[in-house]
């Protein structure tokens, strides 16, 4: 007896690894070879951390993340290239009106950024945060599908994964799935606030509520939830009656109304709450105040430095708790200090200008290219301390994904006000834990940048319909996923989300 189940068991282990193996051999079949190898590792990184960077208005590529060399596109080719790069509106001033190819290990990198990335010192140096610094970090996704030119159904598509009905969102955020999955099979979340939103739609839709973002559209709202007694708590006359139900001595009966949680999920939110506020995390985000301690003073003007001091000397103040600088800071902190495990923060200010040509483009969008820059340099040189579950000594930026996206993109060509408009083709960057840093997926159209197709399979960009498709929202969102260690193709996961294809070459295994 014992010896046949010996055979069992060891018949069952045989077929076991030889199915894991067929299966990650199919789905490195298609395209996203390092799910497949996280499949047969049995590693998911559930610690992981992500920030999501939303550039409101719609950016210009050309000036940023895909960008043109103004020697080959010149006025004279406009005709046949249909774009307009109009760098030399640059000239005298403190962008320089070329494209900027950062090096990786002494070398030309693959990586090209628009001209709107640096700004520049009379002596030529950089003033201000380099995003160029850290492109070994970095991964740029092109050509990309947004489906729509209308603001709202770009935003909330990328947000979501799932295209909106009319302008309404479907879906739940990407970030409320990527912290539910984190977490799934866990006792309680990783994280203080699982997700927090700082100007940055929201929604929950398939998830256990306690991944519902906390949502808020300043510091100072983050403050004032965080700030509250634990006496304050609301505590509404229904919530006391179902209390006094659930207390009564009729189990059956509470069984039978709890079927669909609701006592138990009102308990949970009253000890989530508490749990929270008894954590005084307050503090962490107060940045910009002064202290009477020297060390919690020394602290926050280092936060305010790190981030301020390329919009003024003097760094962030009480006044600038509303800028891209104070935006990205505060994602930063809610990293660091473990309060957050998703955190989106609208670190760009408006660009949905039609009437500006690149000059007054470039000042727009460049404080929030900064500020990205300086989100990615704090946690690519912030050591992890003790008490988050994580390696010691570990940089931040090791066990944090970073993206930045906008709703779409800007014309190529510009209009008769010298601006740009609405343009489908768009871009968005991915940096950090589980990326392929130094990386360039997909192409926009060489002429008038046309959405790009990509190969899944053979994870290179293609003129043939037969042989690729368009990158979408969805595939990044199943890119991050896979990124961690998960198949996006699980169940759990909104629909759009489970059958789009994550970009392979971008996986780092981690």
């Amino acid at each position: 007896m014992t010896k046949t189940k010996g055979l069992e068991a060891t018949r069952r282990q045989v077929l076991a690894a030889t199915a894991t193996a067929a299966m990650a051999a199919t789905v490195a079949r298609f395209g996203i070879q390092n799910v497949a190898h996280a499949q047969m590792r049995g590693t998911v990184q559930t610690k992981r951390r992500f920030v999501f960077c939303y550039f409101p208005g719609g950016w210009d590529q050309l000036l940023f993340l895909d960008p043109r060399d103004p020697a080959t596109y010149t006025e004279e080719q406009r005709g046949m290239t249909l774009t307009d790069v109009r760098y030399e509106q640059l000239a005298n001033s403190d962008f320089r009106s070329q494209v900027i190819r950062p090096t990786v290990g002494g070398r030309p990198g693959e990586l090209t950024f628009g001209p709107a990335s640096l700004k520049y010192n009379g002596d030529g140096s950089v003033r201000g945060p380099d995003i160029t610094r850290w492109a070994e970090k970095i991964a740029i996704v092109r050509g990309m599908n947004m489906g729509t030119v209308a603001h709202e159904v770009g935003y909330r598509f990328f947000n979501t994964g799932t295209f909106p009905a009319g302008n309404a969102a479907r879906g739940s955020s990407v970030a409320t799935q990527i912290a539910a999955m984190l977490n799934r099979g866990q006792p309680a979340p990783s994280t203080a606030l699982p997700t927090l939103s700082l100007r940055v739609e929201a929604y929950n839709e398939s998830m256990p509520g306690q991944y519902s973002a906390v949502r808020v559209n300043s510091i100072g709202d983050l403050l004032q939830v965080l700030n509250r007694e634990s006496a304050m708590l609301e505590h509404t006359t229904v919530e006391a009656a179902l209390d006094e139900f659930a207390a009564s001595e009729r189990p059956c009966e509470v069984n039978v109304y709890d079927r669909r949680g609701v006592f138990s999920r009102m308990r949970q939110a009253q000890t989530t709450a508490q749990q929270i506020l008894r954590q005084q995390l307050a503090a962490k985000f107060d940045f910009l105040t002064d202290s009477m301690d020297a060390t919690v003073q020394a602290e926050r003007v280092a936060v305010r430095r790190r981030y301020g001091e390329y919009l003024r000397a003097a760094g962030l103040n009480a006044g600038d708790a509303n800028t891209p600088g104070a935006r990205a800071a505060l994602a930063g902190l809610a990293i660091k200090s473990g309060v957050a495990q998703c955190v989106s923060v609208m670190i760009g200010d408006g660009t949905d200008t039609h009437f500006t040509n690149n000059l007054d483009h470039a000042n727009r969008i460049y404080p929030g290219i900064a500020s990205l820059a300086a989100l990615i340099d704090d946690l690519a040189t912030s050591t992890i301390g003790p008490g988050h579950g994580l390696p010691e000594g570990d940089k931040w930026l090791d066990h944090t994904t970073i993206v930045a996206f906008s709703e779409f993109a800007r014309t190529p060509l510009m209009n008769q006000f010298g601006g740009r408009d609405h343009h489908l083709a768009s871009s968005c960057l991915l940096a950090g834990a589980g990326i392929q840093g130094n990386k360039v997926i997909g192409a926009s159209g060489q002429v008038a940048m046309g959405i790009g197709l990509w190969d899944f399979i053979n994870n290179r960009t293609t003129d043939s319909p037969e042989q690729g498709r368009a990158i979408m929202p969805p595939d990044i969102a199943a890119t991050l996923l896979a990124s961690t260690g998960f198949d996006p193709t699980d169940h759990g996961l909104d629909a759009s989300i489970a059958r789009a294809t994550a970009l392979s070459p971008l996986v780092r295994a981690s």
